[in-house]
């Protein structure tokens, strides 16, 4: 199995491209009324995504069927886990 490293990339106003570290840390306790949802603009295999969420404590993470075919992947190009999903209810 090929090993994949996440590279980030920022992209300057002026177009340069950098490679940046982002650091999230854990918000203080004034902090905490004013959490929301990350999302960043990316490109995946070439493709432009205008939504992806950051969440570092997911532990599975779902791509809609629709941007794997804008990817031009197919389900066999996916890793296939034994996780089961359930909820909470």
């Amino acid at each position: 199995m090929a090993s994949n490293k996440p590279v980030c990339y920022y992209i300057m106003g002026n177009g340069c491209v950098e490679d940046q570290n982002a650091v999230f840390e854990k918000p203080h306790l004034g902090m905490k009324n004013h959490l929301k949802a990350l999302f960043i603009r990316a490109k995946v295999h070439g493709v432009g995504v205008n939504k992806i969420l950051v969440d570092g404590g997911a532990v599975v993470n779902i791509l809609p069927h629709f941007m794997l075919k804008k990817l031009g992947l197919y389900e066999t190009d996916l890793h296939t886990h034994n996780v089961v999903l359930a909820n909470y209810e």
